[in-house]
Formats: C-alpha cells, structure tokens, sequence
C-alpha cells in the first residue's frame, strides 16, 4: 500500500494569444473548452518518450505504466548517487529511485497523485515542481497556462478559527481563474460569471469587520462553508486577520492524501487488466 498526496490542476488561457492548433484559431473561450483535450495530447506523447521531463537544468527520466481513458500512470526517476560501502571501501554509484505519479484527466476531475516516496524526491512538491514545469512548457503551444496546487483538509478553516477565541477581524478568499466544476461549484452563480466575463485570473473576495467588532463566522453557513471547500480543493489559502495579532494567518498547512495498492501490478502485462480495475475504482471512490 502506497500513501499519495493529492494535488489540483487548474488551467487559465494566455492573454492575447492567437493559437493554432492545425490551421485553427482560436479563442481563449474555444482554449478553456478544450483544455483537457489538450493536456491529453501532450500525456499522449509521453508513452512514446517523445517528450522529457526537465526542471532546473536536470532531465528526470520517466516510464510510463498506463495511459488509458484519461487515467495516467508513470514513474518519475530522480537522478542521484549512492554511497556504498564494500570490504571497507567507499564507493559513489548512480542511483535512480522512482515514484509514481497518477494524472486523473478525465472530464472534470483534473487531479495529480504523487507517491510520498522520500527514498525518491524529498517531497511530494519537488515531483509537483517538476510536473508543472513540464506542463507549462507544452501547454504554451496551446495557449494555456496551468497551476498546480496540493489540496488541503477542508476542515483546517475552522479549526484555525476554534485556534483564536479572540475572534477574526478580515477573511479573503481567492479563486483562480474558473475551470473546474467541482470547485466553483460550491461559489456561485454570480461570482464565478463574472470572473470570466472579466477574464480574471485571480477573484478575491474579503469579509470585514466593523472597527472593535468582530466578523460572525457560523460553521453551519452555506455561503462561506462553500469558499472554505472551494479554497481547500483548489488548493489556495485562505488569509484571515486575527484580532490583536498584526501578521495575518492562513490555511493551506494541511495536506490531503490517500492510499493505493497495486501498482506495481500495472507494469506486468499478465496482472494489467485486473490491476488497472482496481486502480479506476480507487480513483472513482475518491474523486467521483
């Protein structure tokens, strides 16, 4: 069994670019539509090696284990040396110890699993550093931009509130550019209109307190319950003003994270189909 940490990407179109895909021009609206079309052309091109990962000046070697109905299984290499030590003697050797790295592209989804491997990379957020420089590179042929944020528990808001009695003077909320339901979903009709007709990338929105007052912040709201789970799936703090404190606070220390088994069944060709199943079914008790 595997512990992962759940990661959010969300896409936002380049200003003022005319892309061409084909003899094709399109808008950022057309862009924004096909997003997902598009990442699934560059994850395509993976399974052949016809594309590398590179972060830094460092190329980090990748194998990819499934690339099917928008599910994306791979195997990301660090390159580093190993000291070993034999009949006395100290040696430096190559080392290449890998992680997995789930991409569930599927129709509004647009999750990332990174293996907690530290053997590996020393966090789950330098393989989500090196995806998101890789993403960005391919997607600008397309026009998009993408950001990858790791999702937190949606109760780290409340508790942090429960954390200072003393009460909470400013709340602000940011949403990045809207693209994926299931977060805007919780934000409103009207908030989230009005950002595209504005094409804003970032849309904050700010509770205030009156001057010696304090803000009134019920667990049991709706309408803010709904900017709490929408910041922690987007993975965007929320910053809040705690009374008699000059630095502000924010969310997002927490982390999300779930386990999987069999995958290393994925990459034998006799144990695949049944591996695979219950790889899907997995993802669908989390995500769907």
């Amino acid at each position: 069994m595997a512990r992962f940490v759940v990661y959010t990407y969300q896409f936002s179109p380049i200003i003022n670019f005319q892309s061409r895909i084909g003899e094709e021009i399109l808008s950022m609206q057309q862009r924004m539509e096909r997003k997902q079309e598009f990442l699934q052309e560059i994850l395509d091109r993976l399974t052949d090696d016809q594309l590398h990962f590179k972060y830094r000046n460092k190329e980090y070697n990748h194998r990819s284990c499934m690339n099917t109905q928008g599910v994306v299984i791979l195997k990301l290499a660090n390159n580093i040396n190993a000291f070993i030590e034999q009949d006395f003697r100290r040696e430096i050797l190559p080392h290449h110890p890998s992680c997995f790295v789930l991409i569930d592209n599927r129709l509004d989804v647009q999750h990332i699993l990174i293996e907690d491997k530290t053997d590996a990379f020393t966090s789950t957020d330098v393989v989500k550093s090196i995806l998101a420089s890789f993403f960005t590179h391919y997607l600008e042929e397309y026009g998009l931009e993408i950001t990858i944020n790791k999702a937190y528990q949606e109760r780290e808001f409340w508790d942090t509130i429960r954390q200072y009695p003393q009460g909470i003077q400013m709340v602000r909320f940011q949403m990045s550019y809207p693209n994926l339901p299931q977060v805007w979903q919780s934000v409103g009709d009207m908030i989230r209109e009005s950002s595209l007709e504005t094409n804003s990338h970032k849309t904050s929105i700010e509770f205030h307190s009156q001057k010696g007052e304090l803000l009134t912040l019920d667990e049991n709201n709706e309408n803010i319950n709904g900017l709490v789970n929408a910041s922690a799936e987007g993975g965007i703090p929320v910053i809040l003003k705690v009374n008699g404190f000059r630095a502000h606070k924010k969310t997002g220390t927490t982390e999300k994270s779930v386990e999987i088994d069999s995958l290393e069944a994925i990459i034998q060709p006799d144990m695949f189909q049944g591996a695979y199943e219950r790889v899907i079914e997995r993802l669908n008790q989390i995500f769907r």
